[in-house]
C-alpha cells in the first residue's frame, strides 16, 4: 500500500522564503514531487556560481551571499549524495539547524523532514 504524505508545517509558514537547494536531475525530480504535495518554492539554491542568479525552471538560483543575507530562508536540501556538506555549507552561513530539512529517511531529524507520514 502507498503511503500518503504531507508536507512538513515548517514548510507551509508563509512568513518564511522556501529554497529547494540543488539543480540536478535528482533534486529536480524531488523539487517537482513536492511541489506536487503543495511546497511553494520560492528560489533555488546551488553550489555551482554559474547558477547563481540564472533562471532554472522559472526559478532564480540564489547566491551563496543572498543565501547568508537572509534570516526568514527554510533550505530544502534536494540532493541526498551531498547533504551533509550542504547542510554543514548552510550551517556557516549562519543558518540554524531548523532551517535545513532533508528527505524523509533520517528518523533522528524527523522534525527537519520534507514529508511527514
Amino acid at each position: 500500500m502507498k503511503k500518503i504524505f504531507e508536507l512538513n508545517d515548517k514548510l507551509l509558514d508563509e512568513e518564511k522564503v522556501n529554497v529547494f537547494y540543488g539543480t540536478g536531475k535528482q533534486s529536480k525530480e524531488r523539487m517537482e514531487s513536492l511541489i506536487k504535495c503543495g511546497l511553494k518554492c520560492d528560489y533555488l539554491g546551488d553550489n555551482d556560481e554559474k547558477n547563481w542568479n540564472a533562471f532554472i525552471d522559472g526559478k532564480r538560483c540564489l547566491s551563496h551571499d543572498e543565501i547568508r543575507s537572509r534570516d526568514n530562508l527554510n533550505i530544502i536540501i534536494g540532493s541526498k549524495a551531498y547533504e551533509k556538506k550542504i547542510e554543514e555549507r548552510m550551517l556557516g552561513f549562519g543558518l540554524l539547524p531548523e532551517q535545513i530539512f532533508y528527505d524523509n529517511y533520517k528518523e533522528e531529524l524527523s522534525d527537519r523532514i520534507f514529508l511527514k507520514d
